[in-house]
């Protein structure tokens, strides 16, 4: 009979010991489910936070280039259209004098019509009118007038972009061609946009330049470029090497984008 009770204590023992466990194998679990999910939502936080900075630094800077924009167009022009006038009324008195306001005249309008083209590319509004693909032709067709091949290939449907993706696909684009131009030595280059799949854009863009080191990245100005990709969570990848520079770029569409892009 003292033993039967011994042995029932033994596993009331256990049961209780396994309950106890159990609990606090639970309790730990819990606690750890919760400061897990504790801390994807200050991940979280911090990421929208971060990406909310962001956007409002885009928007002031598209601003104040809009504003410097105007000025220029309007103001820097408007002297300059002033002194050409002047320069008009001038009689030279030998030819010298009449060689001089000539130079004179040709740097002025030389120097108008840089800044109009500069006026002008700061205004993303007016190359985004017709959309990307247009607006990167546009850019591709000035090169082609070079001794560098620019060539465009678009296949599938544009779906609806919204503006502000737009204007991070274009300014990322820009960049790339900007230093393929300025330190690659390239002699083609070459952007892809893919639409074949249904809920994301695929943009390859590469040239056949002289490449460059991971090292050298921000010294050539291409820091900015997978900033300005998370922005909208792009897919961002860049390989160089001495045979040339490919940037891989993949923009996933909103759920409820179904509008074409026209």
């Amino acid at each position: 009979m003292e033993q039967e009770h011994i042995r029932n204590t033994i596993i009331l023992a256990s049961v209780v010991l396994l309950v106890v466990a159990f609990t606090m194998i639970m309790i730990f679990v819990l606690f750890y489910r919760r400061k897990l999910t504790l801390e994807m939502e200050k991940s979280k936080m911090k990421s929208d936070y971060e990406k909310e900075i962001s956007n409002v630094r885009n928007e002031i800077h598209q601003k104040l280039l809009g504003e410097i924009s105007s000025e220029i167009h309007d103001n820097v022009g408007q002297i300059l259209s002033v002194t050409k006038l002047v320069l008009h009324q001038l009689i030279p008195i030998n030819e010298k004098n009449q060689i001089l306001k000539q130079e004179a005249l040709s740097g002025i309008e030389n120097c108008s019509t840089q800044l109009r083209g500069i006026a002008h590319s700061l205004k993303w509004e007016s190359h985004l009118q017709s959309g990307l693909v247009d607006a990167v032709q546009n850019i591709f067709d000035k090169i082609n007038k070079s001794s560098i091949k620019a060539e465009v290939l678009c296949s599938g449907d544009m779906q609806y972009l919204q503006k502000e993706v737009e204007l991070v696909l274009y300014r990322i684009i820009q960049e790339f061609v900007s230093n393929s131009l300025k330190h690659s030595e390239c002699t083609a280059l070459k952007i892809i946009f893919n639409n074949h799949e249904k809920n994301h854009l695929k943009i390859t863009i590469m040239d056949n330049g002289t490449g460059f080191e991971s090292e050298n990245i921000e010294g050539i100005g291409l820091k900015t470029m997978p900033e300005r990709a998370k922005l909208f969570d792009i897919n961002y990848n860049l390989h160089s090497s001495n045979e040339g520079t490919v940037l891989e770029l993949i923009y996933f569409y909103p759920t409820s984008s179904k509008e074409t892009n026209k």
